[in-house]
């Protein structure tokens, strides 16, 4: 565990690949000593839940002007196999395989302001954390992202601030999810969710 002190020093001494300032907004990744309060935000307010944290998984904080945090997202694994997101990037079954690492998954994007407080203020904090997101995937795993994507629930969600943060709907899903390492099963919606991907910020070159 880390104490506040030395906590305070990771953020003052951060490169500017590490945070990023708009509008006197930063974006930095969270300590190890601030994981369990992460996952506690998490768990008590998204619908979803905080989820299992799987596989490369990095939790950003956002804050603005020394106020603390005002906004958390994780990123964790791509899924698999999204047929519309493969033919989206030209990928066969190979090439996705080989270069699925690259793209990395918006698992959760939770606002700690109140709802409807700030028109687009989602959209800002969005945009600067996937500005950062490779840098920070650098430094915590040794490689950089090129590529985001994330699944949105068209029954509860219209995915306003993905496009207007420039992702891209690419299509959707089949409405299944992974339920052990080797078996899917139905999600049970009558709508599969939408598939969406963030292209130009992550990277240079294709994927």
């Amino acid at each position: 565990m880390k104490s506040k002190g030395e906590t305070e020093r990771e953020a003052t001494n951060a490169t500017p690949e590490q945070k990023h300032w708009d509008r006197n907004v930063e974006v930095r990744m969270a300590t190890a000593a601030e994981q369990e309060w992460f996952d506690a935000q998490l768990h008590e307010r998204p619908y979803l839940g905080s989820g299992h944290p799987v596989g490369d998984y990095l939790r950003q904080i956002v804050e603005r002007g020394g106020a603390g945090g005002v906004a958390l997202l994780a990123w964790g694994p791509a899924c698999y196999a999204l047929k519309d997101r493969d033919r989206w990037v030209g990928w066969d079954a190979t090439r996705r395989v080989e270069r699925l690492s690259l793209v990395v998954q918006n698992r959760r994007f939770l606002l700690l302001t109140k709802r409807g407080e700030e028109p687009h203020f989602a959209t800002q904090v969005l945009a600067a954390a996937v500005r950062t997101l490779p840098g920070h995937w650098q430094e915590r795993f040794g490689y950089r992202s090129l590529l985001a994507e994330t699944c949105t629930d068209p029954e509860a969600y219209q995915g306003t601030c993905y496009k207007a943060s420039a992702w891209e709907p690419v299509g959707t899903s089949q409405g299944y999810e992974r339920h052990r390492g080797d078996f899917y099963r139905e999600h049970g919606k009558p709508i599969a969710p939408v598939a969406a991907a963030a292209p130009a910020p992550l990277g240079q070159g294709p994927c």
